[in-house]
């Protein structure tokens, strides 16, 4: 089943209406780093994907085009590619500090509690909400993050694949919903 990919600003504004900070926080994190719901709270059908863990998100500075940056890079393990277990997404501080915000909030909240995962739910659980709140599967928010990565920011196929966890380009493009308007800016 092809996903779907939702525009940017509803997506933001369903996430920022979400009352409840774990909530929020867990479906920014979804959607920042366009991760299988099992690699943000753990693996269902493999055990051995613990989920977000505290110890894997960090704030660092970055020299990008002679201008100093901040970026959240948050570590998660994939589910799906064997050959490179971890990956790493970076998300600006500046440019989607509303992302930047909601996740710090369940960051410090389980640092606080002194727990090692970020986010305590089933994959199910979370499909739920996700239906209630979005009214799509939690994966759609997945396809949308590498639509907004490659018609937004214009990320190259091989940068995409590799922050989704793919071993090649080719399952990439069936995330990426570009449109004819979309090609228009190359064009």
């Amino acid at each position: 089943m092809v996903g779907k990919a939702l525009n940017y600003e509803v997506i933001k504004k369903k996430i920022q209406a979400i009352e409840n900070d774990s909530y929020r926080g867990l479906f920014s994190t979804i959607y920042a780093t366009g991760a299988r719901v099992g690699e943000v709270v753990g693996g269902q059908k493999n055990k051995q994907i613990k989920g977000l863990l505290t110890e894997n998100i960090r704030i660092e500075k970055v020299l990008v085009n002679d201008k100093m940056q901040e970026y959240m890079i948050i570590t998660l393990e994939t589910e799906k590619n064997r050959n490179k277990p971890i990956k790493e997404i970076p998300i600006n501080c500046d440019r989607e500090a509303w992302l930047v915000e909601n996740i710090k909030k369940s960051w410090d909240q389980a640092q606080i509690i002194g727990t090692e995962k970020v986010f305590s739910y089933s994959c199910e659980y979370v499909g739920r909400l996700s239906r209630k709140i979005f009214g799509t599967r939690t994966h759609d928010l997945r396809h949308s993050r590498a639509t907004h990565w490659t018609s937004i920011y214009g990320m190259p196929d091989f940068t995409l694949a590799k922050l989704l966890g793919h071993s090649s380009t080719q399952p990439t493009a069936r995330y990426a919903h570009l449109r004819w308007k979309d090609a228009t800016k190359y064009l």
